[in-house]
């Protein structure tokens, strides 16, 4: 009776494991990674949707007095999760908080009081177009900085999409970015332009386009998370459809 009740205790075991096995196969390839940490030792946090060559990724919250940026990031990632045929044979990497320390503070700056979106090297200047756009101490100096460099480097997306406030436009970089944002203004409406008005350098855009790789800040209007994810879900679904040829984004 006892080794009855042995085997039938190790059968129903098995069947648990054998079924706990099976789902994390058919389960949606999701993966968590932490990639760095910013200046006050909090950790910087990337998705990763699944496994295919047509690499995009999406960042938000370089800035947090830009709110509806991190929450469309977010509002996106529990959208693939739940729509996996979106991002098969496709690989999308999301960000959604670029600069932790800041949050919920309404600061555009770090920790030490650095826009990250002036810190990249490539067109870095030590000297600030204004206090707000403080370059830092030289080109990468900040440790957010230099974690979405190595972020960028391991994953060699093909297209970057990074998400702020409160322009109204698809700010592109390169020939690629410009194909990028044409189909991204089909659905959320926006102008495209290669100008957004005043200088940048250090910017992420112009780091990454001199790297070849298609670029464009979507600079949603200054008006509520939901509406902007509203405005932009579709946008930021073509923008991981489009499959850029490897030449267009050459700044050659």
């Amino acid at each position: 009776m006892k080794r009855c009740k042995i085997n039938q205790l190790i059968r129903s075991a098995s069947t648990i494991v054998f079924g706990m096995l099976m789902l994390s196969i058919i389960s949606p390839a999701q993966t968590k990674e932490i990639f760095g940490y910013s200046v006050q030792q909090r950790p910087l946090t990337a998705y990763i949707f699944g496994d295919g060559e047509n690499v995009t990724m999406i960042l938000g919250a370089f800035h947090n007095n830009e709110p509806a940026s991190a929450a469309v990031v977010e509002s996106f990632r529990h959208y693939l999760e739940t729509h996996p045929t979106e991002w098969a044979g496709r690989k999308v990497i999301l960000v959604p908080v670029t600069n932790p320390d800041s949050q919920g503070s309404g600061l555009r700056v770090n920790a030490r009081g650095v826009d990250l979106n002036r810190n990249f090297p490539a067109t870095w200047q030590p000297a600030a177009t204004a206090v707000r756009y403080n370059p830092g101490p030289a080109p990468a100096s900040e440790p957010e900085t230099r974690a979405v460099i190595r972020l960028v480097e391991k994953y060699s997306p093909a297209k970057i999409v990074s998400i702020h406030q409160p322009f109204n436009c698809l700010n592109w970089n390169g020939e690629g970015g410009r194909i990028l944002a044409k189909a991204m203004s089909l659905y959320n409406g926006y102008p495209t332009t290669s100008d957004i008005g005043y200088p940048t350098p250090g910017s992420f855009g112009t780091y990454i386009e001199k790297k070849g790789i298609s670029m464009v800040t979507l600079e949603m209007p200054s008006t509520d998370a939901a509406t902007c994810w509203r405005q932009n879900r579709d946008a930021l679904l073509a923008a991981i459809r489009l499959e850029v040829k490897e030449s267009a984004g050459s700044t050659t």
